[in-house]
């Protein structure tokens, strides 16, 4: 990984520490999808939210299978850089644990189901992960490739590629988790 690399993913690392105790835990993963059921209003016995529990579970069990490498419920930043390592060791790996996430994020994100993500969206994504909605004014322009004002599933998968694997600090996708100066 590159230096450029290690920033992005300390960015994310500090996204998916919601409590901010330093390491990612089952409870990260639980504060996020509290957060987002309460800005979707799902009702926690709902069949939707039954299954975003589901997703965020098995992405919270993804990492720490691979990542919690000493099997004690936390990902330390060290863990979490070593399994970045791995992730981005080669296109197999990256595929096996962020490409599936790419259409869960997006699925979550189109909440009208118009096919693409909105500015609106992105906000309500910003604020369950814990960063300030607004940042999605200055994010929003960058991140829809197209500027059709909706980033599509293709774009996603852009962006997100650009922001695991590039070294290109002009890239769009450094910035879908939020502004990178």
């Amino acid at each position: 990984m590159t230096e450029f690399q290690i920033i992005k993913m300390t960015n994310l690392f500090n996204l998916l520490d919601a409590d901010k105790n330093g390491k990612i835990q089952k409870d990260d993963f639980d504060l996020i999808l509290s957060r987002i059921s309460i800005l979707l209003d799902l009702d926690v016995e709902s069949s939707e939210f039954q299954k975003l529990r589901e997703r965020y579970d098995q992405r919270w069990n993804k990492i720490s299978e691979y990542a919690d490498t000493n099997k004690d419920g936390l990902v330390t930043f060290k863990e979490w850089i070593d399994y970045c390592k791995v992730v981005l060791s080669s296109e197999e790996e990256y595929n096996n644990h962020i490409t599936h996430i790419v259409n869960f994020v997006f699925d979550l994100l189109d909440e009208d189901g118009n096919g693409g993500i909105s500015i609106n969206e992105l906000k309500m994504f910003y604020d369950a992960y814990g960063l300030d909605p607004k940042i999605a004014n200055q994010t929003f322009p960058i991140l829809d490739l197209n500027s059709d004002g909706k980033i599509t599933i293709d774009e996603l998968n852009i962006l997100c590629g650009q922001f695991h694997k590039s070294n290109d600090k002009k890239d769009p996708g450094n910035h879908f988790f939020g502004y990178l100066n």
